[in-house]
């Protein structure tokens, strides 16, 4: 989750709805717009991802290749190579013949999944956290 981006958002909204309605320039009215307008389009990129993310990665299984799952899901936050988290900056336990693992992050909610595959860049585990 990440809050200071969520409160970015939120500001630049907000501060675009001021503009627009409570000064009667031209000037501050297209700042306004340009500020709500950059803020949902953000809002609905960052929205997409999630969505992508939570509809497509109960449908995969293990044996799938990499290149099939980052075209579901799309571009992962993170590639590691297995021992150490970049979610939670510490060293993890490793899977039996992990090669390399891929990482979705979350930014509106506190959740990250993790896949891990294999030499042949097959899936050989997926995990998906949540945290309170």
């Amino acid at each position: 989750m990440n809050v200071p981006g969520i409160l970015l958002l939120l500001l630049a909204l907000s501060s675009g709805l001021a503009l627009v309605f409570l000064k009667p320039f031209s000037r501050a009215i297209a700042i306004g717009g340009v500020l709500i307008l950059t803020a949902l389009m953000v809002t609905a990129y960052l929205a997409n991802h999630e969505w992508r993310y939570a509809r497509n990665s109960s449908n995969i299984s293990i044996g799938t290749k990499r290149t099939v799952i980052e075209k579901k899901l799309g571009r992962p936050a993170y590639i590691t190579n297995c021992r150490y988290s970049p979610v939670y900056n510490e060293t993890i336990k490793p899977i039996e013949n992990c090669h390399v693992e891929i990482w979705y992050k979350s930014f509106f909610f506190p959740g990250v999944g993790r896949f891990s595959f294999d030499h042949r860049q097959r899936l050989i585990a997926k995990e998906h956290w949540i945290s309170y």
